[in-house]
């Protein structure tokens, strides 16, 4: 059984700031027909080496998906992890880069 992250044709650069949509996918190999593991959770690593947990969701499509928002610039990693019925997890980066503007307080 595999899983892996949504096809990427264009590297996206992502700025401080900006919420990332993280998804991923478990197929079966030889038919490439969707699986849904008991449980799948979401790590995510910051610049600085903090982990944390994100909670996915299951979508219509079957993949999972998560929302991180980009606090730091610098390079994220991410890894998807299915448990049960389906075992797997796939890992992958995003980049992000400070932003020229400054949040205001309003």
């Amino acid at each position: 059984r595999t899983a892996s992250t949504t096809d990427r044709r264009i590297a996206v650069i992502y700025s401080v700031g900006d919420v990332v949509n993280l998804r991923v996918r478990f197929e079966d190999p030889d038919t490439d027909q969707p699986l849904v593991p008991d449980t799948v959770t979401c790590q995510v690593k910051d610049p600085d080496g903090v982990v944390t947990t994100v909670t996915p969701d299951l979508q219509a499509d079957d993949s999972f998906a998560a929302q991180v928002q980009a606090t730091k610039a610098g390079g994220w990693f991410f890894r998807f992890a299915g448990t049960g019925r389906v075992q797997g997890a796939v890992e992958d980066r995003f980049s992000v880069r400070p932003t020229s503007f400054r949040a205001t307080a309003s």
